[in-house]
C-alpha cells in the first residue's frame, strides 16, 4: 500500500480493492436498521456509491495543497479544473478522473471496431454479440459492468 492505495493491481481486483468494498458495505449496513422506503434506499445508495469518485478527487486536491490531509482550510492558489489543464497551458497536467475513465472506455470500443482479431474483441464478441457486429449490439444477457460501461461510452 502507498498513500492508501495498492502499489500493484493483480488480476484479482476484488482482492486488491477489498477494503473499498468493505468500507462501502459497512456504510450501507449502518443504514440497515433504518426503516427506509425503496426510494429512500435508492437515494442512500446513490449518495454513497456515486460520491466515491468525487471523494477521491477531494483527497487528491487536499494532498496536493496541504501537508496535512485532514486540514481543509487554506488558500488554494489555482482551481482544480485549471490544474487539470496541460502544463503548456499553465496547468499541472493532472487527469480528471471521470474524463480519463470515459476516454479509456472509448478506447476499448475503438479497439473492438478497428482490431476485431484482438483478444478483447474476440472475447467480447463471443460473449455479447456472436451473431452480429459491434455497431448493432445490445446489452445481451447478464452484461458485466465493463460491457455496460463500454456501450454507454
Amino acid at each position: 500500500m502507498y498513500l492508501g492505495l495498492p502499489k500493484t493491481v493483480s488480476s484479482n481486483r476484488w482482492g486488491t480493492f477489498r477494503y473499498v468494498k468493505e468500507k462501502i458495505w459497512n456504510r450501507l449496513q449502518s443504514w440497515k436498521g433504518l426503516t427506509v422506503s425503496r426510494t429512500g434506499k435508492e437515494i442512500l445508495i446513490k449518495s454513497v456509491i456515486q460520491s466515491i469518485p468525487s471523494y477521491v478527487a477531494v483527497l487528491i486536491n487536499k494532498f496536493w495543497w496541504f501537508s496535512d490531509v485532514d486540514k481543509s482550510k487554506g488558500i488554494r492558489w489555482m482551481s482544480w479544473k485549471n490544474m487539470c489543464h496541460p502544463k503548456k497551458y499553465g496547468g499541472m497536467g493532472f487527469k480528471r478522473i471521470r474524463e480519463f475513465n470515459l476516454a479509456m472506455l472509448c478506447k476499448q470500443a475503438w479497439r473492438i471496431l478497428t482490431d476485431p482479431n484482438s483478444f478483447i474483441a474476440g472475447f467480447l464478441k463471443a460473449r455479447y454479440f456472436p451473431n452480429s457486429n459491434f455497431e448493432e449490439v445490445g446489452l445481451g444477457n447478464n452484461p458485466s459492468y465493463v460491457w455496460r460501461s463500454i456501450l454507454a461510452s
